[in-house]
């Protein structure tokens, strides 16, 4: 009856869908759960409860955040024990975000099954005027309305069912599945990869993003990436190709490779004089820009204003270090 939650929403209408394996191989069922008023909610939810029962985990969109608690709400005040809706929980809404926010005007249900898996279910009934129609039907006992909501409740359903089984494809193989086409599917599942700690797999991935981008803001960010996974698994050949890469683009995007490339410099390869040039480059750079902005009467890229500041004092150190290391060279034997 509506989407604010708490004890004044209720739910007339709950779809339920799950796989049976039959001999013929595996069915999806589907049911759905209406009542006319809400003197029946009981009846409703009882029966609800024994479906549910058997099963160990709930698959929804948004489940985790509304549909369940508001179950539990509705089983408490009819005295079910809500316990029936306390299963394992795959929320596909998080799933979603993390897989196509980059790539779709939203993450809605409808925007991912028209979008990604290319079901197009043509005129539906929009999903702000279902409340009203449940209102009407109890108000005046004509239902005509409903088979629309009730095609549109079972709708959902089955694009869950497809959903789940897309992305249980890709969460078993990312780079095997054949699913992923769009840069931003690569780099989300680069970063789900790397979360599991599966570093080959999420560079093979990083470059995948790479090779599909046509934005040049967005492939920037799929370097950076790249190179702190190179960096963090020391793989310094590789980070350093990329950071020099991205350096030769623009300040305010290569300052961060510069950066690297200067901290690679001073730490690793222990080169204080390299360093110290590109420091000294960087600090020319953005003292150009700063006349530049006074000029044409635009602010400075606050990235750079930032980074101005380290610079001087990263600047003031590896001159003490070049210092020393010459002292060092012309001390008598």
């Amino acid at each position: 009856t509506g989407l604010a939650g708490g004890t004044g929403t209720g739910p007339f209408l709950v779809g339920v869908g799950w796989w049976e394996q039959n001999g013929a191989g595996w069915e999806f069922r589907l049911e759905q759960y209406l009542i006319e008023d809400f003197c029946h909610e009981g009846d409703m939810m009882q029966r609800l409860a024994a479906r549910v029962e058997p099963f160990r985990a709930i698959c929804t969109y948004n489940g985790k955040t509304f549909d369940i608690p508001l179950l539990r709400t509705r089983a408490t005040l009819q005295r079910i024990p809500p316990r029936v809706f306390r299963k394992h929980q795959l929320d596909l809404l998080h799933f979603s975000r993390r897989m196509w926010r980059g790539m779709l005007p939203s993450v809605s249900l409808k925007q991912v099954e028209l979008n990604v898996l290319g079901i197009d279910r043509g005129p539906d009934l929009d999903g702000a005027l279902i409340p009203s129609i449940f209102f009407h039907m109890a108000r005046t006992g004509r239902a005509e309305r409903m088979a629309a909501v009730l095609d549109h409740n079972a709708w959902d359903i089955i694009t869950l069912s497809s959903l789940l089984r897309r992305l249980a494809c890709i969460a078993a193989d990312p780079m095997g599945c054949g699913l992923l086409k769009h840069h931003e599917e690569f780099a989300a599942a680069a970063r789900w990869l790397e979360a599991r700690r599966l570093h080959e797999d999420a560079g093979r991935a990083w470059t995948a993003a790479i090779e599909r981008c046509a934005d040049e803001a967005a492939e920037r960010t799929h370097m950076e990436r790249l190179a702190r996974l190179h960096k963090r698994l020391r793989r310094w050949p590789d980070a350093v190709e990329i950071w020099q890469e991205l350096a030769r683009r623009p300040l305010t995007g290569g300052l961060g490779a510069c950066l690297e490339l200067a901290k690679y410099h001073e730490h690793v390869a222990r080169d204080h004089a390299a360093a110290l040039q590109l420091v000294g480059g960087l600090r020319a750079g953005i003292e150009l820009e700063r006349e530049l902005a006074a000029i044409t009467r635009r602010p400075v890229a606050p990235a750079l204003e930032k980074a101005a500041g380290d610079l001087e004092k990263r600047e003031a150190r590896l001159r003490l270090k070049v210092d020393r290391a010459r002292k060092k060279i012309k001390r008598p034997a």
